[in-house]
C-alpha cells in the first residue's frame, strides 16, 4: 500500500470513528449526548474598576441545575490554572434550560450542603465544635449565577459569569494599651451571614462569631479578620475589650456577652462603625482598617478616639450601641 493510500485509509477510519460516537446524537433522542457550555469567568466589580480574575480567584465550583425543577444535573471544579486566556471554561453538559452557580475562592473555610437540590442548596462557613465559633482564614468567598441557559447541540452563546465578592478584610489596630493589657485583650465580630442559598442570599438568622488572629505591630495590639457580607442595619458587631487580669477569656462564644470585670473599649454595629466614613460602599469596598486609640479615663474604665480607613470619627463613644 503507498503511503498516500495508508493516510487515507486512516482519515476514513477517523471519520468512521467519529460518526459512531456521534451516532446516539442524530436521533430524536437526545438525552445521552453532551454539547459544549462555553463560560467565562471575570472578576469586575471592585475598587480598581478592572478585571481581578487572576489576581483574586484560586478556585471554582461550579452547578448545573435544571432551569424547571431546579435538580442538580452536573457539578465541575475545573483548575483555574487550566483556563483559556480569557478564563473560559467549556463544560460537556447534556441538553436541557439551565441554571449556572459558581462559587469561586471556596478551599477549606467553606462547605456545601445539599447539592442535589437548588432551592435546599447552601454555603457555610465552617464553624467550630461550639457552632458559633469561625477561626480566622484569609479565604474570600466569591459568586456568579446565569439563568437561561440553553443547550440543544446548536451554536450556543458563550454565557459570562462575572464574580461579586462576598467577604472582606477587616482590621482592628488598638493602640494605648500596656504589655500586660494588650496580653488581655480579646476583640471579635459577630454576626448573622454565616449561611448563603446558591441564589447568594443569606439564608437563616445562626449567628456566627469571628476569631482573629491576633499579633502586634510594635506596642499596637493588631486583629486580623476576614468575615462575609456586611450590609447597612445588619446584624454585624465589633466587641473590643480588655479582659480582667487572671481571666483568660472576655468575650462569650457570640461575641456579646462580657465577663465580670472586662473593661470595654469598643461595642457596637460594625456595620455602622464602616459607614461613618462618607462614601463608604459595604457592597463594593472589601477592605477596612479600624483604629481604636484607647485612653484611659481618670475614675476607670477607657475613652476611645476612633478611625475608619483613615477617617476620624468624632462625637461618638466607644460604641454605637
Amino acid at each position: 500500500m503507498t503511503l498516500k493510500a495508508r493516510i487515507a485509509w486512516k482519515r476514513l477510519l477517523l471519520l468512521l470513528g467519529g460518526a459512531a460516537l456521534l451516532w446516539g446524537c442524530v436521533r430524536d433522542d437526545r438525552s445521552e449526548c453532551r454539547f459544549p457550555l462555553r463560560l467565562r469567568f471575570a472578576y469586575t466589580y471592585n475598587t480598581e474598576q478592572e478585571d481581578l480574575f487572576d489576581r483574586e480567584i484560586e478556585a471554582l465550583h461550579l452547578y448545573l441545575y435544571d432551569a424547571d425543577g431546579g435538580r442538580l444535573v452536573a457539578a465541575a471544579s475545573p483548575d483555574v490554572g487550566s483556563l483559556s486566556g480569557d478564563h473560559t471554561f467549556e463544560w460537556a453538559v447534556p441538553p436541557g434550560s439551565y441554571r449556572v452557580v459558581a462559587w469561586g475562592g471556596v478551599k477549606q473555610r467553606y462547605d456545601f450542603r445539599s447539592t442535589e437540590s437548588y432551592a435546599d442548596a447552601t454555603l457555610s462557613v465552617r464553624r467550630l465544635e461550639d457552632g458559633v465559633s469561625v477561626d480566622q482564614a484569609c479565604e474570600h468567598l466569591f459568586h456568579s449565577m446565569a439563568g437561561g441557559v440553553k443547550i440543544d447541540g446548536s451554536i450556543t452563546p458563550e454565557y459570562t459569569l462575572d464574580l461579586h465578592k462576598n467577604s472582606n478584610d477587616v482590621r482592628v489596630v488598638v493602640s494605648g494599651l500596656t504589655d500586660d493589657e494588650r496580653t488581655r485583650l480579646r476583640c471579635t465580630i459577630g454576626s448573622a451571614n454565616g449561611d448563603y442559598g446558591f441564589d447568594n442570599e443569606v439564608r437563616g438568622v445562626e449567628g456566627v462569631c469571628y476569631l482573629p488572629a491576633a499579633g502586634a505591630e510594635g506596642a499596637d495590639a493588631v486583629n486580623e479578620f476576614t468575615v462575609l457580607r456586611l450590609w447597612p442595619g445588619d446584624a454585624s458587631r465589633l466587641r473590643v475589650e480588655v479582659a480582667a487580669a487572671g481571666t483568660t477569656t472576655a468575650a462569650g462564644a457570640d461575641g456579646t456577652a462580657a465577663a465580670a470585670g472586662s473593661q470595654v473599649i469598643f461595642d457596637g454595629s460594625l456595620s455602622e462603625l464602616l459607614l461613618q466614613k462618607p462614601g463608604t460602599d459595604l457592597d463594593l469596598q472589601d477592605d477596612f482598617v479600624i483604629k481604636l486609640e484607647a485612653q484611659r479615663k481618670p475614675g476607670g474604665g477607657f475613652g476611645v478616639e476612633i478611625y475608619v480607613n483613615g477617617w476620624h470619627v468624632v462625637d461618638m463613644p466607644g460604641g454605637l450601641g
